[in-house]
Order: structure tokens, then sequence, then C-alpha cells
């Protein structure tokens, strides 16, 4: 299998950032184009948390780290 570390760190940070961006927004915006923007963030972020949990089961290296290299 692969590193799983990198999608629980994108999977424990979201946990973290969603909650920041939402108020932040919140103030910024109106309500509901709050709330789309952070549906969309929390879509986005997710699709890449679950894209890099699908290659490191499969075995292959992720981009990020690759890049990091």
């Amino acid at each position: 299998g692969g590193d799983i570390r990198v999608s629980h760190f994108l999977a424990t940070h979201m946990i973290q950032a969603l909650p920041i961006v939402g108020i932040g927004i919140a103030y910024l915006m109106p309500s509901r184009i709050g709330v789309i923007i952070v549906v969309l963030a929390a879509v986005v972020w997710s699709s890449w948390t679950l894209t890099e949990y699908t290659r490191a089961l499969s075995g292959k290296p992720s981009p990020v780290t690759q890049f990091l290299s």
C-alpha cells in the first residue's frame, strides 16, 4: 500500500479550516452565497482527500510528495 499520511493530513486540517472559512465568509458575504462557497470548498477538499486516500491504497505516490522531493 501507499502512504495514507497525506490523506490524514488533509482530512485533519479540513476539520479545522472549514469552520474558520465559514466564520470569515459569514462576516463578508450574504448568507446564501457564503453557504454555497463553504459547501463548494468542502466538496473540493473532500474530493482531494478521497483522491489521495484511494491513490495511497492502490500503492501510487501522491503528486504532492513527488513535487516536494
